[in-house]
This record gives structure tokens, C-alpha cells and sequence, in this order.
């Protein structure tokens, strides 16, 4: 009883950030590995089963959710041992405060992204 207090004592009280997940599939029955995942921290966010919607002239296949743990652990656990590249995006004072997160499936071809911009992953 006592080693339990004490570890109680010299354990960091760890608090989990709740974000928000859009993971996108080119696949309209959601199979197979996510094309991108997109994270932002979120106090209200929900989870949706699957949406569609045109972006950049292509469909995609949108699922949303809440993820508790950590995102690094959430991609790679949704990437499932396939190589993906990730984006993490900060505000202007530095690495501390983090905007939002976006992942790719490395397929070595052109992948869109919501910030206007394209990049080859």
C-alpha cells in the first residue's frame, strides 16, 4: 500500500489531448490503407461512419473520429506497416503549438492538399 502512494508521487499526472481525425480513402467502401489522415486538436468533435464529397475534381471517402491517444501512435495503427509521411504544422511561435497534422500514404505519386498546395509523398 505504501509503494502505491509513492508511485502515485513520482508519476507525471498525463493529460490526453482529444483531436479530431479525418481519415480519406479513395476506396468509396473505405478499404484498404487511407490515401491522408488529417488532425487538429478539437474539444467537439464527432465521429461519422463515412461522407463523400468532391475535392480537386476526384471523389473521396471521408471517416471521422475522436482520437484520445497519441496521433503518432493513431497513424501508425491506421497505416497499418504502410509507409506514410506526416506533416505536423505549428503556429508562428514555434514548435509548442501545434496547428494541425497531415499524413499521406507514401505512394511516390502527386497528392493533394487542403492548403493549396500539392506535394509528391
Amino acid at each position: 500500500m505504501h509503494f502505491m502512494a509513492l508511485l502515485a508521487l513520482i508519476l507525471p499526472v498525463v493529460s490526453a489531448t482529444t483531436m479530431s481525425a479525418i481519415v480519406i480513402f479513395s476506396d468509396s467502401q473505405y478499404n484498404g490503407t487511407p490515401v491522408r489522415v488529417f488532425m487538429t486538436e478539437s474539444s467537439n468533435c464527432f465521429t461519422s461512419i463515412c461522407s463523400e464529397g468532391e475535392y480537386n475534381g476526384g471523389l473521396q471517402y471521408r471517416a471521422s473520429d475522436c482520437v484520445d491517444t497519441d496521433r503518432h501512435q493513431y497513424i501508425a495503427q491506421v497505416f497499418n506497416g504502410v509507409s506514410y509521411v506526416t506533416l505536423d504544422h505549428y503556429g508562428q511561435d514555434g514548435c509548442d503549438n501545434l496547428t494541425f497534422s497531415s499524413t499521406y500514404l507514401a505512394a511516390g505519386t502527386c497528392q493533394s492538399s487542403t492548403i493549396n498546395a500539392t506535394i509528391v509523398v
